[in-house]
């Protein structure tokens, strides 16, 4: 699968503000650890295409930050189903 320029620029801008945001949070600082892991490599090797990224370290460490800054906004929102009073006048 090759990825057109514009899709490529897309998916570096995509990737670098998720770890610009990653390292904002600190989440990219601190001392690495080591980890095993047993990766199909046909999702290894389209995750490589999709970001550019040659490293399979790269590649995880990446996934891994758009894991932990994953945004909860619909759990939240459905979370908050019923808790407005009935009694609240919501016209403007």
């Amino acid at each position: 699968m090759t990825m057109s320029a514009e899709a490529m620029t897309t998916a570096n801008e995509r990737r670098r503000s998720v770890v610009e945001t990653a390292e904002r949070a600190g989440l990219m600082s601190g001392e690495r650890s080591p980890i095993g892991a047993r990766i199909r490599k046909a999702l290894l090797q389209n995750a490589k295409e999709r970001t550019g990224l040659a490293s399979p370290t790269d590649v995880l460490e990446y996934a891994l930050a758009k894991v932990a800054l994953e945004d909860d906004f619909v759990r939240v929102l459905l979370s908050l189903e019923g808790t407005i009073s009935p009694d609240i006048d919501l016209e403007f």
